[in-house]
């Protein structure tokens, strides 16, 4: 039964798991940096030594704000590739180049809503100025009616007998 604590043992001094290079894989490597990765390749630009993890590394070149990362993790190594760098071999490196996010189509937009409720003052203006264009429509009608009642009163029709009567006392 000594087996058990020797590989218990093991498992506590192995390295953590971190992300390893997988030729043409995804993978967020850190919250909002995700990347696609390209193995024993680095792009040139900035180095820094020792960097424990290709996590920390992320976040260096996310920090950076650089889209071109790389990592050796035997070396302890991190390059933040310039955008106009070079690409060259070198055995054991992963290079992450980081990859855009997608728009989501459903994303809440910074635009009025055409459908909201105006403010009561905007509202009301709105409604003077219909009701304005309302009474100007009525007492147009109006005028065109009384005209309308006078042609046919001139012409021997009346529409009631008590208009008539007002009509011929010149009330109506």
């Amino acid at each position: 039964m000594k087996f058990i604590p020797v590989v218990f043992a093991l498992l506590l001094s192995a390295p953590h798991a971190t992300a390893s290079c997988v030729e043409g894989s995804s993978q967020e490597v850190i919250p909002g940096y995700e990347v696609d990765f390209k193995c024993n390749i680095y792009r040139t630009g900035k180095l820094h030594k020792n960097v424990a993890t290709i996590e920390k590394c992320a976040q260096i070149c996310k920090d950076a704000g650089s889209d071109h990362c790389s990592y050796g993790e035997k070396q302890k190594q991190c390059v933040v590739g310039d955008e106009s760098g070079v690409d060259k071999p070198a055995s054991g490196v992963s290079y992450m180049k980081r990859v855009e996010e997608e728009e989501d189509p459903f994303a809440p937009v910074d635009e009025e809503d055409p459908f909201t409720d105006l403010p009561c003052d905007q509202a009301l203006e709105g409604c003077d100025g219909n009701r304005k264009e309302c009474e100007a429509d009525k007492t147009s009608l109006a005028e065109k009616l009384d005209k309308c009642e006078a042609s046919v009163r001139c012409n021997g029709l009346s529409f009631d007998a008590a208009k008539c009567e007002f009509h011929l006392l010149g009330v109506g």
